[in-house]
């Protein structure tokens, strides 16, 4: 952004600029924490970098590039999002995020043109066609009880009602190892967490009796299979445990439909956490 309205606009630069030391030294991740005048100084630059893109669209075009404004334009747009979505309750900020997240994808997927593709990286629970089901207390095991988590709260829901079959959701799961999350018990700390080997009548577990790794299971073979509709239904659309480690290690399984929410899964047997992320800071 910052570099951008060097090339076009002193005022929307030095507003930028602004921006940028509150984020520094406040942190924009505790901004519903920022003092109310703080809170509202910080919208209206946002407000008024809106405005200066839609009347001076024309000029800004010709000092940059038609590209480098739209991209200029929707970073403004994505940073109000994130603010809003800070500053919701937990319900509404994850409704925020999530559809703000399809929105965006289908932006840039619209932007590209019409024969692009896009290859999305992101956590099971994000890309997720349909509902899955968590466990109201932090547990390791298959045994408890569960709580729909709304698929409303899913980018994979939007992302299939957008681009319908077009959209493909390949999983993750894995049998045993090492990975970075927060962890729960540690008042959230980015830490080296372990997951054990699976329970006997997981899904992990089954896929872990193939010997074959990694593995990669097309949902739409079970379908096309020898099967009869009754197995195929009795298994893999009926609620299963499924490894539901994410960013903040609560629970190790979550249970959901298999067909339904995942087009086809990738199983690797071991796994080590990344070595990209400093957590030493």
């Amino acid at each position: 952004m910052l570099k951008f309205y060097v090339k076009t606009d002193k005022e929307a630069e030095n507003l930028t600029a602004t921006l940028f030391d509150i984020f520094k030294s406040k942190n924009i991740w505790k901004f519903r924490r920022y003092p109310a005048l703080l809170q509202d100084s910080v919208m209206r630059i946002i407000s008024r970098l809106t405005l200066k893109n839609e009347l001076n669209k024309k000029d800004y075009v010709l000092n940059t590039s038609f590209v480098e404004y739209e991209y200029s334009a929707k970073r403004i747009d994505i940073l109000s999002n994130c603010l809003q979505m800070i500053n919701s309750d937990f319900a509404r900020s994850c409704l925020m995020r999530d559809s703000c997240n399809a929105e965006l994808i289908q932006w840039i997927k619209n932007f590209e043109g019409e024969n692009s593709k896009i290859i999305l990286f992101a956590h099971n629970g994000h890309l997720g066609k349909f509902t899955y089901f968590l466990p109201r207390v932090r547990t390791l095991s298959t045994q408890g009880f569960y709580d729909a988590y709304p698929q409303e709260l899913i980018t994979g829901y939007y992302l299939k009602k957008i681009f319908g079959d077009k959209y493909y959701f390949i999983g993750t799961q894995f049998g045993n190892g090492f990975f970075m999350g927060f962890d729960s018990e540690n008042d959230y700390q980015l830490s080296k967490l372990e997951v054990t080997f699976p329970e006997q009548y997981s899904f992990p577990h089954l896929l872990r009796q193939t010997k074959k790794y990694p593995y990669f299971l097309d949902l739409m073979d079970i379908i096309m299979s020898d099967l009869t509709p009754e197995q195929v239904s009795d298994y893999f659309c009926s609620l299963q445990s499924i490894y539901g480690i994410g960013a903040a290690f609560e629970s190790k399984y979550w249970k959901t439909h298999l067909i339904g929410f995942f087009d086809a899964i990738i199983y690797i047997d071991e796994v080590e956490e990344s070595k990209v992320l400093d957590f030493d800071e």
